[in-house]
């Protein structure tokens, strides 16, 4: 059956998909090149990190940014290109020296840009045992041919092996989908007594469906989810149909036709069920978000649920495994911030609840389902915090205090810092700082000197998450757009606008 699979991984055609590219190359090889050209002028790019989400660490090789633990599978034999193709585009290229089976697996290159943004590119390489029985068969063809002189016989072998090499298909499909169908219609008439059988040579081996003497068997996998058509005999289409397709369904599909372990026809059919991208959205003063992720996919009870944040750095956010949580697994940021529903395998509910959510949550998450090496489920949710809420506020000239409201219902860490501004437009757009509380207790010496004495906030503004700002004898001078951000270890995590206009006429 191994040597099945590497057959149907030398015929699938190589070509980008879109984003995509796939490369395949020989176990032993001297090296195996991952193209990633990006545009990008002189000092345009910050860093490149090429990752493998299916490994931990994910890292394989990186430039510009400081990981702690790259992969040690790929230790001592990758390497990055940097060089310019023209004046406007990079070539990022990475080389895996020596490319090993456990090498095969979807790579990403990210790319961090000053004029682009965040820039990604996918390569998916597999790296198959060596095939010698082509080489084999021209040996005999060759024998043939010097011995015999029979030049008929040696093409006519030739075609005969043509004819019978498996040809490959690909179908991908979205995880949701009602079915999918591989599809397989033979030109041969094939006799009565024939068995059919559709197996799954990779990534895990097994029966999906075995027609014989007119009784169905499958593994448990597969239980209730194939059919083929009732006439496939007389019609010759021995497609096979699939419900519910989830991730963990993906791989490469063989339909064998055989009698008296004599194989007739075959067919292979590659499988991609891709799970899409969910983008989860909420304002910057919910309390707790989710990371939405149910599967159709049956999870066995001794597989490990991990959800971690790919971007913008690599972290373990939660870990369920051995019918538990895995407190200690978690980044220390994430610990006591993290709940999944009771019995996630079961359920098929992998969905994660993070609370103190702020701006500095928003990133990429991915979850990955394993067992023994495989992979048997994932997805990948982009959390953002929408942008800072805004307000207006008017106040009469000469009032004696307005109030520039904002209370937030998100737990505040007791280390964060509370700070107002307003930012002015003159030659130059610029910020004053009209109010800071820091360390427990304002700090007057950080205000600019014009509103010293003006401002207060409530008391324990972090404990109560009342974050307004009262200012005393508002004047037009006053108008302008304040900003209150919540920063923690110096990052804005909260923000929020509100534009004041003091009614009435100034004079000098």
């Amino acid at each position: 059956m191994f040597l099945l699979c590497v057959i149907l991984l030398g015929h699938v055609s190589q070509h980008a998909l879109g984003e995509e590219v796939t490369e395949w190359v020989y176990e032993g090889q001297k090296s195996v090149s991952l193209p990633c050209t990006i545009p990008g002028g002189f000092g345009d790019i910050t860093s490149v990190v090429w990752s493998r989400f299916d490994l931990d660490p994910a890292i394989i090789q990186q430039h510009g940014t400081e990981d702690p633990n790259p992969n040690v599978q790929y230790s001592g034999r990758t390497s990055l290109s940097a060089d310019f193709i023209g004046f406007f585009y990079r070539d990022l290229t990475l080389t895996i020296d020596k490319p090993r089976i456990s090498d095969s697996g979807t790579y990403t290159c990210t790319v961090h840009s000053t004029k682009h943004g965040i820039l990604r590119k996918n390569v998916d390489l597999q790296v198959t045992k060596p095939y010698t029985v082509l080489i084999k068969v021209w040996v005999v063809l060759s024998l043939l041919f010097v011995v015999a002189g029979a030049v008929v016989v040696a093409v006519g072998l030739a075609v005969f092996l043509w004819e019978k090499t498996i040809s490959v298909s690909q179908v991908e499909v979205m995880e949701g989908e009602w079915l999918v169908e591989l599809p397989y219609k033979t030109m041969v008439k094939l006799p009565e007594d024939v068995t059919v059988e559709w197996s799954r040579c990779a990534p895990e081996p097994m029966r999906v469906h075995v027609y014989q003497n007119h009784v169905v068997s499958h593994d448990q996998m597969y239980s209730g989810r194939t059919s083929m058509k009732a006439d496939w005999l007389k019609t010759r289409n021995l497609s096979l149909t699939l419900r519910d397709p989830c991730f963990r369904d993906s791989g490469t599909y063989i339909c064998s036709v055989h009698r008296n372990r004599q194989i007739l026809v075959q067919r292979a059919v590659r499988l991609q069920v891709t799970v899409p991208v969910e983008i989860v959205e909420i304002g910057d003063g919910s309390k707790t978000f989710m990371l939405p992720f149910v599967t159709s996919a049956q999870l066995p009870e001794d597989a490990t649920v991990e959800w971690k944040r790919s971007e913008p750095t690599n972290m373990t956010v939660h870990v369920f495994e051995n019918g538990q949580d895995q407190p200690y697994r978690q980044d220390q940021c994430y610990q006591g911030k993290t709940r999944m529903n009771s019995d996630p395998l079961r359920s098929k509910d992998l969905s994660v609840t993070i609370s103190n959510s702020g701006r500095g949550d928003s990133g990429t998450y991915i979850c990955t389902v394993r067992r023994e090496g495989y992979i048997l489920a994932q997805k990948t949710v982009l959390h953002r915090v929408k942008g800072l809420t805004e307000m207006d506020v008017e106040a009469e000239y000469m009032s004696k205090t307005v109030k520039l409201p904002w209370f937030i219902v998100a737990q505040l860490p007791e280390d964060a810092s509370v700070e107002w501004s307003i930012m002015k437009v003159g030659v130059h757009i610029y910020t004053k700082k009209v109010h800071v509380y820091q360390d427990g207790q304002d700090q007057p010496d950080q205000q600019d000197h014009y509103y010293q004495g003006r401002t207060t906030m409530t008391k324990n503004p972090l404990q109560t998450g009342d974050l307004s700002l009262t200012l005393k004898n508002p004047t037009v001078l006053d108008n302008g757009a304040y900003v209150c951000a919540v920063k923690v270890n110096g990052k804005s995590v909260w923000e929020r606008m509100v534009r004041l206009k003091v009614k009435g006429q100034y004079c000098l």
